[in-house]
């Protein structure tokens, strides 16, 4: 292994070539830029390039093949690599840690291709892609697991934020940041947590067993084929499950769920989360009893006058007779509209919207 210091270059082809384990320091002050070609590339596998000033030009490739391994970048903060088209990461269990700038100005900002394993993202600054911030490539079988640890800022300007092509790869995504368009996830059990974060395009787990959480503002989580665990968290959320048996959670707002075909299932934990009024209310668009849809109120205490958790009694259509804990419907011409009173004041006290005429019963709810 040997340590390369390279100083500032602008050049026609490749400044740093990096040959069996060698590394890279770009110093604090140093540039480096190819006009033609490859800024910076390292063959094979174990690289780390450490950037404290700026890689520029045209690209920047570590590893040359899927099998590669343990090819690791780091850009500190006030440092950037910032080149026309992308920084390409070929090979698993590889590391991206970025407190600086990541920028394509032409392309994808970073391009991962690799087989088994792990590769980790650590965002803590901006990744900025003309096209697609983060891409991985499409892979049919092995595919790696990629965890995306989001705290700052990454962008997806014509393309989408993270398009992550493979069959059957995990993608593990936390962000606690902001993410600047869409969050594709294609095939595998994939999870997206934006709980704590900011999303502006929709998140979608595609095929496989996802878990897709949004945060405050309003978010489309679209789950796909599989059996799909999806969480509005806050705002109006659009969640759709697609094939499989998915469960939705819309939390505050109102949300629009769509489970797809299967036994689906709505569920609810406050009464703060479907509203009577139509600005807060839950809309089930396509609630099927014969798919064995379920909508699940045992979270909410039906009685807020009585100590713990207690279950609604299903009325039917009947009013409210001023005891806690009813549970009705009205059914109109298209519509059907459930309420509940929690307190025994013959009042409503949270409501769903069923987008169709349903006659109801009992066993179409988790009481």
């Amino acid at each position: 292994m040997a340590w390369q210091f390279p100083a500032s270059a602008s050049q026609p082809g490749t400044v740093v070539t990096l040959n069996g384990s060698d590394d890279a320091v770009i110093q604090t002050g140093v540039a480096i830029a190819s006009s033609i070609g490859t800024t910076l590339y390292g063959y094979g596998s174990n690289h780390d390039v450490h950037v404290y000033g700026s890689i520029g030009g045209t690209g920047m490739f570590l590893g040359g093949d899927a099998t590669d391994v343990a090819n690791n970048l780091y850009v500190e903060k006030g440092a950037q690599v910032a080149i026309i088209y992308n920084y390409s990461l070929y090979g698993s269990n590889s590391v991206i840690e970025n407190a600086g700038l990541i920028r394509s100005f032409a392309s994808t900002a970073v391009y991962l291709a690799g087989l088994d394993g792990t590769t980790s993202i650590t965002n803590s600054g901006t990744i900025d892609g003309y096209d697609n911030a983060i891409e991985r490539a499409y892979i049919a079988t092995r595919g790696q697991t990629v965890k995306i640890v989001n705290s700052g800022t990454i962008v997806g300007r014509t393309g989408a934020a993270l398009e992550m092509n493979d069959a059957v790869g995990i993608d593990l995504v936390t962000n606690t940041g902001r993410i600047t368009g869409d969050v594709l996830l294609f095939g595998g059990s994939d999870l997206y947590d934006g709980r704590s974060g900011r999303v502006s395009g929709k998140v979608d787990g595609g095929n496989g067993d996802d878990r897709l959480w949004g945060g405050a503002e309003a978010n489309t989580l679209l789950g796909g084929e599989g059996k799909d665990n999806l969480q509005g968290f806050g705002g109006n959320d659009v969640i759709k499950g697609d094939a499989g048996a998915d469960t939705l959670v819309g939390g505050a707002g109102a949300d629009g769920l769509t489970g797809g075909a299967a036994a689906d299932a709505f569920l609810f934990y406050s009464i703060s989360e479907s509203t009577v009024s139509a600005s807060g209310r839950d809309t089930i668009f396509d609630f099927k009893r014969a798919d064995a849809d379920r909508i699940h109120l045992a979270n909410i205490d039906a009685n807020t006058a009585t100590s713990g958790n207690q279950g609604f009694a299903f009325k039917g259509t009947a009013a409210f007779t001023g005891h806690a804990g009813e549970l009705r419907y009205t059914k109109a011409t298209s519509d059907t509209y459930i309420y509940a009173d929690v307190n025994g004041d013959k009042k409503s006290d949270f409501a769903i919207h069923l987008d169709d005429a349903i006659t109801l019963r009992a066993a179409d709810f988790i009481l």
